[in-house]
């Protein structure tokens, strides 16, 4: 589902529903256009293969659609949920990164040549004031 060709429109959103064991579940499908002219039906089981920007189009067009029409706001909740919980991991990752390199010890200065970086340790090379880059 990943794709460099951004979602260009969203003609088409539709509940559906499933049923197991006697439990109904409802989810949604979206049928989209993409800059490329492909047309792709997606549904939220494919939102975390999917390119973030692509996520935040579609989060935008169901926004303008809510306004006009109320039968869209469950589909936008679902989407701007999902939304919501992605960047949460995002930050996540950071602390976690930051907590497991933060005590690897720091190159004297800047590497000059590859074989300079090559021998640098794994793990945090520099902590910027807003972040910090580490090398794998």
């Amino acid at each position: 589902m990943w794709s460099l060709s951004t979602i260009r429109s969203v003609s088409n959103i539709r509940a559906r529903s499933f049923q197991r064991e006697k439990k109904k579940a409802e989810f949604y499908s979206y049928d989209i256009r993409r800059r490329d002219k492909t047309k792709t039906t997606i549904s939220e089981a494919d939102f975390p293969l999917m390119n973030p920007t692509d996520m935040l189009i579609i989060g935008r067009h169901l926004e303008r659609l809510r306004e006009t029409n109320l039968n869209m706001g469950p589909a936008y909740i679902a989407v701007s949920a999902f939304l919501r919980d992605y960047l949460c991991q995002f930050g996540r990752t950071d602390v976690e990164l930051y907590t497991f390199y933060k005590d690897t010890p720091q190159p004297a200065g800047k590497p000059n040549n590859s074989k300079e970086i090559q021998d640098l340790p794994f793990g945090v090379v520099s902590t910027p004031e807003l972040g910090f880059i580490y090398h794998t």
